[in-house]
């Protein structure tokens, strides 16, 4: 009787865990972005700054 007072908590820890790494392991494919050629136009984004202003790369367009 103690053993199986034992297994139980034991196999449901097991089930459990399973379950955690297959849902993990399953989870949504990551998205390939498209390789850049030297010289292509960079794919424009933004991103809050330090301040939390917003930055945009199109906000610097034509400087280096």
């Amino acid at each position: 009787m103690l053993r199986l007072l034992a297994v139980i908590p034991l196999a449901f820890l097991l089930i459990l865990g399973g379950y955690a790494w297959l849902t993990r392991v399953q989870g949504p494919p990551a998205v390939k972005p498209l390789p850049l050629r030297a010289g292509a136009e960079a794919p424009g984004f933004a991103f809050p700054d330090l301040d939390g202003r917003r930055v945009s790369l199109s906000d610097h367009r034509g400087r280096v």
